[in-house]
């Protein structure tokens, strides 16, 4: 398969030729890429998506993207030291020699920018923008960084970068404390795709999904690789309500929890209607990643976070519970007693949804692709 997908939209109708490129490191930054490339084509725009690793030796890729998943899944607390350690916007020689490895192992990505000729890129991981950032000034091309995270680790700052698309005022002024001009950051929110954003009645999804109309429904996404206690979950909660259990990739739990399969349990594995299964739903239990949650706002469902990674996953946190749009599960016996409190008080719940709905921010795909026409 030719190595850009065949993703291209021709029609050009403004004349600006974009890249929008990131990196298959967690499944986020592939789909905030795909959310802005559906838009553009929307928008009937010359535009290109490409996953970075695609351009990199088979070890690199090999690495980068099942490093971090082995990482975070085996061994947090190394994950924890890596991300606290690099967590630094000014120039180090931490950051150099990632730099240097990044530049090295992905060098067929430059022999790609100089053929193709782009005049923006838009970039949804830190690493693709470095590298870019590598061949802006003698390509000429604007450079647009989207934020994929509420609280942006210093890896996302370089100096290079021609305008910052963020997710909140809170991303925005960690940026400005880096150094960024506040002129070069937009609030745009985290980009999802377009169908999140369409309005579904939930009885009529529920009985599509053969769900209980009318239960009270609470949907568990484990993440692209299924992590947390799950079963324990499962069999603290009560049988007056719906679960709904996304697993992902991982088998062993869907097998698991099949045999405790009953009338108020759903099992299910990788899935591609992730918009419906919020739509019939009243909470979602979930790993704090970017863009779960972006969905989860748009979807207008209070959050519980369980298992949450050190770094990104535990700033996510921190920032939809000080904004009273979400709960942190400290102890997993609490969840049969939080999801009661949830369901018995919809006063609360609805105090819960109107937070919710005040950090999201609609049009985000739409309004990025926009900074990129503008810069």
């Amino acid at each position: 398969m030719d190595i850009l997908h065949k993703n291209k939209v021709n029609q050009i109708s403004n004349g600006v030729k974009i890249l929008i490129v990131y990196a298959t490191a967690g499944a986020g930054h592939r789909r905030a890429a795909e959310a802005i490339y559906n838009q553009a084509k929307k928008k009937n725009l010359d535009a290109t998506i490409v996953d970075i690793l695609d351009y990199a030796n088979p070890l690199f890729r090999c690495f980068y993207s099942r490093g971090y998943i082995l990482l975070i899944k085996y061994f947090p607390f190394v994950w924890k030291i890596i991300f606290y350690i690099s967590n630094n916007p000014k120039d180090n020689l931490l950051k150099r020699i990632a730099d240097f490895c990044n530049r090295v192992n992905v060098f067929r990505y430059f022999s790609f920018l100089k053929k193709e000729k782009f005049d923006v890129v838009i970039s949804t991981h830190f690493m693709s923008t470095e590298v870019t950032s590598r061949l802006k000034e003698k390509l000429n091309l604007k450079l647009i960084s989207v934020v994929t995270d509420f609280y942006p680790h210093g890896l996302w700052y370089h100096k290079l970068t021609d305008k910052y698309t963020v997710a909140s005022d809170k991303t925005k002024s960690v940026l400005v404390s880096y150094g960024v001009s506040s002129d070069d950051i937009e609030v745009t929110g985290i980009p999802t795709d377009a169908k999140f954003s369409i309005s579904l009645d939930k009885g009529k999804v529920a009985k599509k999904l053969s769900i209980t109309p009318g239960r009270f429904s609470i949907l568990i996404m484990t993440g692209a690789i299924g992590m947390g206690p799950i079963e324990r979950i499962v069999n603290l909660l009560h049988d007056d309500v719906c679960i709904i259990v996304v697993c992902g990739s991982n088998k062993k739990l869907f097998s698991h929890l099949l045999k405790m399969a009953s009338g108020n349990l759903k099992v299910l594995g990788l899935v591609k209607n992730v918009d419906e299964l919020m739509s019939a739903s009243d909470l979602i239990i979930t790993k704090p990643g970017g863009m779960t949650i972006s969905e989860s706002l748009v979807k207008n469902l209070p959050m519980v976070f369980f298992s949450i990674i050190p770094g990104q996953e535990a700033d996510n946190a921190e920032f939809i519970v000080k904004h009273g749009a979400g709960i942190i599960l400290e102890d997993v016996n609490r969840i049969g007693d939080i999801v009661s409190e949830l369901k018995d008080s919809r006063e609360k719940l609805e105090k819960y949804k109107q937070n919710v709905a005040a950090l999201l921010c609609p049009d985000s795909a739409a309004k990025i692709l926009d900074v990129a026409l503008k810069t």
